[in-house]
């Protein structure tokens, strides 16, 4: 029977209070989830997070600039093509960030945004976040940041019905908390970006595959299409709810007298298909100015990106994947999700709906890895479509084991919250004390009124620098010397602070072999200008703070120990997260330098 969405969406809210009003637990579950989502929601504003976190928030601002320069159908079309696809989360943080467009248009600086059309140009990536005051890049980058959250702890609650479908409450509740506590969930929460909401539609087609797979109602595997497609216009990995619904579709239809009859259903498969495909074409907004054909490019975007070694580690796919969960998970909740994915494989004989529930989800589990080693490097949130599967399996597998040796099964799940709660805890109270902001307040603090800062990398995102001063950078479009000969001159440009970023500062410093990275930077001449700052060998300026971790390299003159890497990730929650400039760790060490002489000795090398 079709249902329409206003009949679904009241069914869906029905759900979710007869499950707070049932289990006393779960809303007390969803609000750790919140506490540990929404703590320090406002870290590093009015900067970004990370790089997606920049273009997310900066899309919908771009397109409103084009719109107050051309204000008819063309100047859409123009911000809608300028850049590359954009995905459904132009739909979602352009809704979200319209509140602050209107404050502009009421308070009159509606016109700042015009500026942004040609930001680019003027000021490289520093010139979309120089063109806008700070009170619009704050109160925008928090409002997404906690759609987000409330888009995570939706993906707990749906880990909840998923794991009370499965088996029972109990297994709903410990699948959930365990989620909730989960490190990569919670970082992800923090920033804007379409891993979330991806992970949600994702979890919603899960528990849309297992109720085909209990009642065997056609209009499932139908929503379930429309909702993998929705999923993949924020994230193309979300790709994966079509392999919960095929699988869900199969195992169904083994139960019947016919196999073959049962799964020849034209009707339903065209429908379902349309959707799916006709949801994600229309959920990337840019088809309306280039055409359907555009996401089959981004598709093919996509694949050819993941299948080149990443710029700044060369290492093997297995260790990319290692060390993406184990800084996801933390090594306790790394070893048990392993433990319920064995559990889950020796149980496979027994028929039951919760068996073949354990199907699907081991079957979706070994297509993402299959998946996943194709690619030459990943980062943890890539493997975020996965994180919930592990999660379901464990929980499952933790549940089992109390049916026959209770108090071991709670010996177990105390020591795995309790191990998890403090990897997740340690990890989120560190946003309080980010090494940039640290840098930033600084500065801010001593700075005067017309002072000038340099920084040398080419992202603001990664810079560790207040919005709004004199900014002295090298990615200026139009600079005509190389960033190595452009450093050399610093004595010329006399700024009054210097931000060394482990970006296109550190590295400098480091050995070759260090990444490939550091081996593209090798200079001697910056080499020995960045040693002569740090050593205070300088007569024009001081070292006024270092802030965060130091990179081993600076006290060793070694590289990191690719094995150390790989077993600290488990351990601790800020060793990394994506493997370049945006990590919470040593990539965010920051060094300011504060000039307290005159800058008339010619710089190094001239």
């Amino acid at each position: 029977m079709r249902r329409s969405l206003r009949e679904r969406l009241r069914r869906a809210r029905r759900q979710v209070m007869t499950d707070l009003a049932t289990d006393p637990y779960l809303r007390y579950i969803l609000l750790l989830s919140a506490i540990l989502s929404v703590f320090w929601i406002w870290h590093r504003v009015p900067n970004f997070a990370t790089r997606d976190e920049r273009w997310r928030v900066v899309d919908p601002f771009e397109i409103l600039a084009y719109v107050l320069e051309n204000p008819s159908i063309d100047g859409i079309r123009d911000g809608l093509s300028h850049w590359r696809p954009y995905g459904a989360t132009l739909y979602l943080y352009g809704i979200v960030v319209l509140p602050v467009v209107l404050l502009a248009l009421a308070v009159g600086e509606i016109a700042t945004f015009a500026d942004l059309t040609d930001a680019y140009g003027r000021g490289g990536l520093f010139g979309h976040w120089e063109a806008l005051p700070g009170w619009i890049w704050s109160s925008s980058i928090v409002a997404v940041r906690l759609t987000n959250v409330v888009l995570a702890v939706g993906c707990v609650y749906m880990v909840y019905r998923i794991g009370t479908k499965l088996r029972d409450r109990a297994t709903g509740r410990l699948a959930a908390l365990l989620l909730a506590l989960t490190w990569i969930v919670i970082v992800l929460a923090h920033e804007a970006g379409e891993d979330i909401p991806a992970l949600f539609c994702l979890l919603v087609v899960y528990y849309l595959a297992l109720r085909y797979l209990e009642t065997g109602d056609a209009e499932h595997i139908v929503v379930g299409a429309g909702v993998t497609g929705l999923a993949m216009a924020f994230k193309l990995t979300a790709g994966l709810g079509a392999v919960f619904l095929v699988v869900a579709y199969l195992l169904r239809a083994k139960r019947s007298g016919d196999f073959w009859k049962a799964i020849y259903r034209p009707t339903l498969i065209k429908r379902s298909v349309a959707l799916g495909a006709l949801v994600l074409v229309l959920g990337f907004p840019s088809v309306f100015a280039e055409g359907p054909d555009l996401v089959l490019q981004r598709i093919g975007r996509g694949v050819s990106a993941k299948s080149t070694p990443h710029g700044w580690i060369d290492r093997p796919t297995w260790w990319w994947l290692i060390r993406g969960y184990l800084n996801a998970f933390g090594w306790p909740l790394f070893v048990g999700a392993i433990g319920g994915v064995a559990a889950a494989l020796a149980r496979l004989r027994e028929r039951s709906f919760e068996t073949d529930g354990v199907i699907v989800t081991l079957s979706v589990l070994g297509f993402a890895l299959a998946v996943f080693s194709l690619w030459s490097y990943m980062r943890s949130h890539h493997l975020l479509p996965t994180i919930p599967l592990f999660v379901v399996l464990l929980a499952v597998a933790l549940q089992r084991l109390a049916d026959r040796r209770r108090t071991v099964a709670r010996v177990l799940m105390a020591g795995l919250l309790v191990s998890t709660a403090v990897y997740a805890g340690v990890g989120t109270v560190g946003y309080a004390s980010q090494p940039r902001d640290g840098a930033v307040s600084y500065i801010t603090a001593n700075a005067g009124p017309d002072a000038t800062v340099e920084t040398y990398p080419w992202d603001p995102q990664e810079a560790a620098v207040p919005l709004g001063m004199n900014i002295s950078h090298w990615s200026d479009p139009g600079q005509d010397k190389p960033i190595g000969p452009w450093i050399l001159d610093l004595r010329e440009r006399c700024p009054d602070f210097v931000v060394l970023n482990h970006q296109r500062a550190m590295l400098y410093l480091a050995p070759a072999n260090h990444s490939v990275l550091a081996s593209e930077y090798a200079d001697p001449q910056v080499d020995a200008f960045f040693s002569d700052l740090l050593t205070n060998e300088s007569d024009a300026y001081e070292i006024a703070g270092r802030f965060g971790p130091e990179p081993v390299f600076l006290e060793t003159g070694q590289p990191r120990d690719s094995l150390w890497n790989l077993v600290q990730a488990g351990i601790n929650p800020r060793s990394i997260q994506y493997g370049d400039p945006q990590d919470f760790g040593v990539d965010q060490f920051a060094i300011v330098l504060e000039r307290t002489g005159t800058c008339s000795v010619p710089a190094t090398g001239e």
